[in-house]
């Protein structure tokens, strides 16, 4: 009778103990759960940029495109008008946009943010037959300060003739080996983005030329091309509704300052838009850079953009 006593106090004490470290080790779980995470790793940043061709296609597929991809900071070409803008950033939870508006056709440029934006500038480009534009602003990121900038350069191609394939290989052998307006306007952006101080920033953008062509050699000099350290999305082609191809060109880029690192970078192959969408996941540098402008003007959050002269 006594050793079952002992017994049944020993189990019972044992039962108890094993209790105690269970619950232990689930306290401490969920401790490592909700704690945050290290200073050091912080956020990622979502970068989208997307031709969504405004005019001509029905403006809730792309939404439902950007939507999956919960992006941080949206650069836009071809939205239709301020009041598309907004309504995109409504639905996409990014509070903070700037528009520019084409000088010779209706649509435009702009910049979707899910955090403050300083005043925009704009730069349109000498000489473009299609007025095209681009459009700059500074972000106010967990990050810090930086430049981003939604460009679109004009289309090698006259929009009333169609083109034959020697059109094609004209126009291919002159993008890469020739200055062309796309060369210029490349030219242009990088001048224009180094005088704001954007060597620091974020470019996205309609480029309408080719990965290496002389536009893309021009600007990395200065700039790096996410897709880059993607081999298998560098070549992935974004304009899928050139007639009668071979191939889909990639003419969509993203391009970022060195210090930003690449965590991911693909071209998202869902038609949309004529255009496919090129996202860039970034690592914030490790260390805050000092402010590259002066601190912008208390105004409303939202509007339209200001011209750069």
């Amino acid at each position: 009778m006594l050793l079952s006593l002992w017994c049944h106090r020993h189990v019972k004490q044992y039962r108890c103990l094993n209790g105690l470290r269970i619950g232990t080790v689930l306290c401490l779980l969920c401790v490592c759960v909700t704690l945050p995470p290290p200073a050091s790793a912080g956020p990622h940043l979502r970068v989208m940029t997307y031709n969504v061709a405004g005019g001509s296609v029905n403006q809730r597929l792309p939404l439902e495109l950007m939507l999956r991809q919960r992006p941080d900071l949206v650069l836009l070409q071809e939205v239709r008008g301020a009041a598309h803008v907004e309504w995109l950033g409504q639905h996409l939870g990014l509070a903070y946009w700037r528009f520019a508006p084409y000088r010779q056709q209706r649509g435009g440029v702009a910049i979707l943010s899910r955090w403050p934006l300083g005043p925009a500038h704009v730069l349109p480009w000498h000489n473009s037959p299609e007025g095209r534009l681009a459009v700059a602003a500074q972000v106010e990121s967990p990050a810090g300060r930086f430049w981003a900038c939604s460009a679109h350069l004009d289309n090698p191609f006259p929009r009333k003739a169609f083109p034959t394939l020697w059109h094609k290989v004209l126009v291919l052998w002159r993008e890469f080996f020739t200055t062309t307006q796309r060369t210029q306007e490349a030219q242009a952006l990088s001048a224009w983005l180094l005088h704001l101080g954007g060597d620091d920033g974020i470019i996205g953008g309609d480029f309408n030329s080719l990965p290496l062509a002389r536009a893309d050699r021009h600007l990395r000099q200065y700039f790096e091309d996410a897709l880059s350290t993607h081999w298998r999305q560098y070549f992935t082609g974004t304009y899928w509704a050139l007639r009668r191809s071979p191939i889909r060109p990639r003419i969509d880029f993203v391009y970022h300052s060195p210090r930003w690192q690449v965590v991911e970078a693909q071209v998202i192959q869902h038609k949309a838009s004529d255009h496919f969408p090129v996202l860039a996941v970034f690592s914030p540098p490790v260390k805050e850079s000092e402010a590259l402008a002066p601190l912008y003007d208390q105004e409303p959050l939202s509007g339209l953009a200001r011209h750069w002269l």
